[in-house]
């Protein structure tokens, strides 16, 4: 049985951003915005970088929704919170590349004899 999921490191917040009214409560607030960074796992080891999700939240009813391409406010955000794609999580590759190519030695193995 395969075990793959996806983990998010969390990597900044930004709220330096002009007032805007929330999509859910009707409040005019000054939202928080925050960048996370998804990794694909097998078996909870992180392997690569999928990407950057940026997120906004109001303070007055506590939403968080996923900021669209066509918020004023995202350029600035993405300027602010670097949003990268960098391979942090090595030892994922280190413990599960050596038995990865096991197995396949073992399947050449097996057709062969």
């Amino acid at each position: 049985m395969i075990n793959w999921a996806t983990k998010y490191d969390y990597l900044g917040n930004y709220n330096r951003v002009p007032e805007e009214p929330c999509t859910v409560c009707s409040k005019k607030i000054t939202p928080e915005y925050s960048a996370e960074q998804s990794y694909f796992t097998l078996y909870g080891l992180p392997l690569f970088a999928l990407g950057v999700k940026y997120f906004k939240v109001c303070d007055a009813c506590s939403a968080k929704l996923k900021a669209r391409a066509s918020d004023g406010n995202l350029r600035e955000v993405k300027r602010v919170i670097p949003g990268k794609i960098k391979l942090k999580y090595v030892w994922g590759w280190i413990v599960l590349l050596p038995a990865i190519a096991g197995i396949i030695l073992l399947i050449l193995e097996i057709k062969n004899s």
